[in-house]
């Protein structure tokens, strides 16, 4: 795998070069996309690369305009596809959390949006 600090630099430079600012958070992360700034955990290990990734890809990515599945989604998949390298304990991290946004969407019933059928979500939780 590439060196932790080629990871922490790539976020340093996607954050630069995309006029994004970064903050620090105690757990996970958080992305403002109107505010242009993340809160992310200081990247030393693969899960908080890609927790970084996905935060940026609520700024950078796909679908942000969309209900939240999409929005998760759209994140993740901007994640991985401008990851400098993807690894099993990534893909892992970013299961765990579709998967839960999912099984919190469906606990809510009645307000219920799942993306369709062939939407790339499906592709990314490997349904």
């Amino acid at each position: 795998m590439t060196d932790l600090a080629a990871l922490r630099e790539h976020i340093e430079i996607l954050c630069a070069q995309n006029s994004i600012r970064i903050g620090r958070h105690s757990r996970g992360g958080s992305a403002s996309r109107r505010g242009r700034f993340i809160n992310i955990r200081p990247v030393k290990s693969a899960i908080t690369y890609a927790v970084a990734l996905h935060e940026l890809g609520h700024i950078l990515g796909p679908w942000q305009s969309q209900p939240r599945l999409y929005k998760e989604a759209g994140a993740w998949k901007w994640a991985t596809e401008n990851a400098i390298v993807w690894s099993a304990v990534m893909q892992k991290t970013m299961l765990k959390s579709l998967n839960s946004y999912l099984l919190w969407q469906r606990r809510r019933a009645k307000y219920v949006r799942l993306p369709e059928a062939d939407h790339e979500f499906w592709q990314l939780i490997g349904s």
